[in-house]
Formats: structure tokens, sequence, C-alpha cells
């Protein structure tokens, strides 16, 4: 399932689990959408079209073509895009990873 994996805490340190002292494995289908939508194109080497670059999106008023880039940059990586929505205070993203 492309939706378990190892999850990264708030500064994007690997999450432990206090007690045992272990990764911390579960759903990072959100995490991996704020990834995305963080991370420059080019940014990760090894997959350089992958990053939405968000930080953009400013003073920026064409969130038609934000919204297609970030569909696309979701649809990628395997997810499955119900609806997105971007307005002056957020973006709401309604997408799942699709099942194998």
């Amino acid at each position: 399932m492309k939706n378990i994996d190892i999850q990264i805490d708030e500064d994007y340190g690997l999450k432990t689990d206090p007690v045992k002292h272990d990764l911390v494995v579960g759903d990072v289908t959100l995490q991996n959408q704020a990834l995305i939508l963080i991370a420059q194109p080019g940014e990760w080497k090894e997959h350089p079209m992958v990053g939405c670059g968000i930080e953009g999106i400013t003073n920026d008023e064409d969130n038609g073509q934000w919204r297609r880039d970030i569909r696309e940059q979701l649809t990628r990586d395997g997810m499955k895009v119900r609806s997105l929505k971007i307005n002056q205070d957020n973006i709401e993203i309604d997408a799942e990873y699709e099942n194998d």
C-alpha cells in the first residue's frame, strides 16, 4: 500500500516512538501531499519533476494553473484527486492513494 510508510515530524525529521525508540510507520497521505506542495521542482534529485513550489502562489492570481499543477503532481504520485479548492486562505485537497 502506497499510503503506509515511515512518518516524519513537524521539523521534517524521522518520527520515532518515544517508548520503543523505533521509527513510526503509518498513513502518509497527508504528509506526502504537503511535501509535494512545498517541494520545488528539481529539489528531489532522484525525482526532479516532483514538486509544486507552492510558496510561489502568494501573489499569483492564476489559481487555475496551480490547480492543474497540483492535481498533476498528486496524480503522478498515485493519488486519485476527488476535489481541489484554492482560496486566499488555504488549499483544500480531497485525495487518496488508489488501491494497488
